[in-house]
């Protein structure tokens, strides 16, 4: 199982309602996830292939 606590450390991805930007937690079983707490949604990358584009489209994302 790969360890991505450094790959997602200080990693923040927008809320798709409310677009606020969300810190990116990993579950017990090490897969990133975002909670809003303004609006409630809740967003699982559960597969590889997902997680491997979370991965790019940080790397892509502007730093400012």
């Amino acid at each position: 199982m790969d360890n991505y606590n450094d790959i997602f450390k200080d990693a923040l991805f927008p809320c798709p309602i409310c677009e606020r930007d969300l810190n990116i937690r990993l579950s017990k079983k090490n897969k990133p996830y975002v909670i809003c707490d303004i609006c409630g949604i809740q967003l699982f990358i559960r597969k590889k292939e997902g997680i491997d584009i979370l991965i790019d489209y940080l790397e892509r994302k502007p730093l400012f």
